[in-house]
């Protein structure tokens, strides 16, 4: 779909809110619909006319990245701007993406437009998004591919003695070695007791003989976010962290099977929690399953309990179960999936979950320690070579 389909989407659902203008300055929205990168002021779309409205900071950026779109060059505040092309056109409504925008600027907007009405609305660029065209899911799909590699190239540096930090750091440059543009958000490298944290910040503590160790990181490629999570067992971890993964694989197994258009979105997060609920750890997984993936790191569709929306081919989304003990470690797998017509793609396949791809003392590669690069290919990436 390129970036005019998707504006007529967009008219169409302004006609049902009966709104004659619409202006978002989200930028994953601004970039889905004209696919300009940059900042700026926002996007005007009226029933035949759709202007960038920049400043001269991104004027010539917008010249050489969406040559031919029209701009409408800022010369006062972006609000005041919004509302002198309202009252030029003698516009009678005009669409704000209330979820998007802070209430001062939704006040300010309906003080300056005194002959048009403000009407806050939610979700009509996101309700276009929901659903994937092929390029955006050759792009989600690539972001997964360089995220598996990244991962591949620092697996040999998961060694005792390393800090958190220093694996997250060999990471990130991994994921640009490997052709990402950056890593898609801040990455996650939780050892033992910490990795009970589901969104923990990587620290100074030291991976140790039979740590849990939790990864949760992603890439970005062509725009678009990989989300994944993978954890890892340390030489001498308790057999209880082996039968744990074991539960949360099943749990993930049983929510990607869930996956099929036609089905509620609350059908994939009740096969995890199910599977989890019955090996008696039911109130350690207290999240929802997943959540859609594409510019934004989050957005929908949300996959939780008592989701009513129906899954639709070209959904993509995360199923990433996942038990948390207190004081003790974490285990969550994730990964994103893809609705097709007959059921779904997993888009991370490149990624290993089995139990055997978790024990660190099963794995092949380098065992060498602290003076470990990610791999050959990517340290000759990294160095320049």
């Amino acid at each position: 779909m390129d970036n005019a389909c998707r504006i007529d989407q967009l008219r169409l659902a302004m006609v049902r809110e009966d709104v004659d203008l619409f202006f978002t300055q989200c930028r994953p929205n601004v970039q889905y619909l004209t696919g300009f990168p940059g900042g700026g002021g926002g996007l005007l779309v009226t029933d035949e006319e759709a202007f960038l409205l920049l400043d001269g900071r991104f004027t010539a950026q917008a010249a050489e990245s969406v040559p031919g779109f029209p701009v409408l060059d800022a010369r006062k505040p972006t609000l005041d701007s919004v509302a002198d092309f309202a009252a030029r056109r003698g516009l009678r409504s005009l669409g704000i993406e209330a979820d998007r925008m802070v209430q001062a600027h939704v006040q300010r907007l309906r003080d300056l437009c005194t002959g048009c009405e403000i009407r806050p609305l939610t979700g009509l660029v996101e309700g276009i998004r929901v659903v994937k065209d092929a390029a955006e899911i050759e792009a989600l799909e690539g972001a997964c591919a360089v995220a598996a590699e990244a991962l591949a190239a620092v697996r040999p540096a998961f060694q005792p003695g390393r800090t958190e930090k220093e694996v997250e750091d060999l990471l990130e440059a991994a994921i640009r070695a490997a052709g990402g543009e950056r890593s898609a958000f801040l990455t996650s490298v939780l050892a033992g007791e910490r990795s009970a944290q589901p969104h923990g910040r990587p620290s100074d503590r030291r991976l140790r003989p039979g740590d849990v160790l939790l990864l949760d990181f992603g890439a970005r490629v062509d725009g678009y976010l990989s989300d994944l999570t993978r954890v890892f067992l340390l030489p001498g971890a308790d057999e209880e962290w082996k039968r744990l993964y074991a539960i949360v694989l099943e749990a993930q197994t049983r929510a990607i099977e869930a996956v099929a258009p036609g089905r509620p979105l609350a059908d994939v997060d009740r096969a995890a929690r199910e599977t989890i609920a019955d090996a008696g750890l039911g109130e350690s997984f207290f999240h929802a399953v997943g959540h859609g993936v594409g510019r934004e790191l989050h957005e929908a569709p949300g996959v939780r309990a008592g989701a009513s929306e129906e899954m639709e081919p070209g959904m993509v989304f995360t199923v990433e179960p996942g038990v948390y003990l207190p004081g003790r470690g974490g285990i969550r797998i994730e990964g994103m999936v893809l609705v097709e017509e007959t059921g779904c793609r997993v888009l991370s396949s490149r990624l290993p979950r089995g139990l055997d791809d978790a024990l660190l003392d099963t794995f092949s590669g380098s065992k060498s320690g602290r003076d470990v690069l990610p791999c050959m290919d990517v340290q000759k990436r990294l160095s320049g070579v």
